[in-house]
């Protein structure tokens, strides 16, 4: 069983109550993954650690952060510099683009303003973003934004 560790009213925001789904254990003699407001590795751990669960969801922690699975396995901070985060961005649109053709570059407009949140530039990108609709104005984005960046 997966339990939220906010109320309805809390919608994806508020803190998290460990303690709700620590207290499913009097209830249900099962695995018990506790969900809500992972974001990093560090706030994985600290789910599990205080709900006492035998493992955690990750869902809308993932966007824009597919790492985030390999950072909570290994218990391990990915800190990812914005050129892979682009080069990870644009493989992810290239492959909606073969499986899905022009309709999925539609879809991939909210992935890849996830995908450059909080980089430098990000307010401009995602202005551009959330209107391509092709694979090319995609790379053009991306690679003006690529040049001069560390790796």
């Amino acid at each position: 069983v997966m339990i939220h560790g906010r109320s309805l009213n809390q919608g994806f925001s508020g803190l998290v109550d460990a303690r709700i789904i620590k207290k499913a254990r009097e209830y249900f003699n099962g695995i018990i993954l506790a969900n809500g407001g992972v974001k990093d590795c560090a706030t994985a751990w600290e789910l599990l650690h205080n709900s006492g669960a035998d493992g955690v969801g990750i869902a809308r922690g993932a966007l824009g952060r597919p790492w985030i699975f390999k950072a909570v396995r290994t218990g391990q901070s990915v800190i990812r510099s914005p050129k892979p985060i682009y080069k990870i961005a644009l493989k992810h649109a290239e492959t909606v683009y073969t499986l899905k053709g022009e309709s999925g570059i539609i879809e991939m407009r909210q992935h890849l303003c996830r995908y450059v949140q909080g980089l430098p530039g990000a307010r401009q990108m995602r202005q551009k973003l959330v209107r391509v609709s092709n694979i090319k104005q995609i790379r053009d984005i991306l690679d003006k934004n690529l040049n001069g960046l560390p790796e």
